[in-house]
């Protein structure tokens, strides 16, 4: 096992409301490599808030069409959900079809799939703990700024 990625406030401040807000540095850590069996990441979230908002990954699509499995070990964790908006065969990444937001509880397990945009955000007391099977990378072309972003929402202005 290695960590693969520590996001820090200074990272995130595209993603966040009050981009000069302060709280937990670094906000998450994700760790790579923790088997050759089902879980191929371990990704841990600080508690507590960044001004008035709760600590977050930093949200993304992806590209390959494998699905993404989730299982929560530890703490509380709301997974942000949006749904591509597709003209035809043309992704509009400035629109979304639709929002979702789901209280994930330890024990449980998400399966994501390429439609989906996802971001993590830590709603508890103590540090958010999950696991993931997703070993294809993550492209930033398909990174989703999932709160200072203005989305429309088909058949919305």
């Amino acid at each position: 096992m290695k960590l693969s990625t520590q996001k820090t406030l200074e990272q995130l401040k595209s993603v966040l409301k009050n981009p000069e807000a302060t709280g937990p540095d670094p906000v998450y850590f994700v760790f790579m490599d923790v088997s050759e069996d089902k879980w191929a990441n371990i990704t841990i979230i600080q508690n507590g808030k960044i001004g008035d908002e709760y600590p977050k990954t930093f949200g993304h699509y992806h590209s390959n069409p494998t699905p993404e499995t989730y299982h929560l070990l530890a703490g509380s964790g709301i997974l942000q959900l949006a749904k591509k908006h597709m003209d035809g065969d043309t992704w509009v990444p400035e629109m979304v079809d639709a929002v979702y937001l789901v209280k994930v509880k330890p024990g449980e397990e998400i399966v994501i799939t390429e439609e989906y945009a996802h971001s993590w955000s830590n709603v508890g007391e103590m540090p958010t703990i999950s696991y993931d099977d997703w070993r294809s990378g993550h492209l930033t072309g398909f990174t989703l700024l999932f709160s200072r972003r203005k989305w429309r929402t088909k058949g919305y202005p």
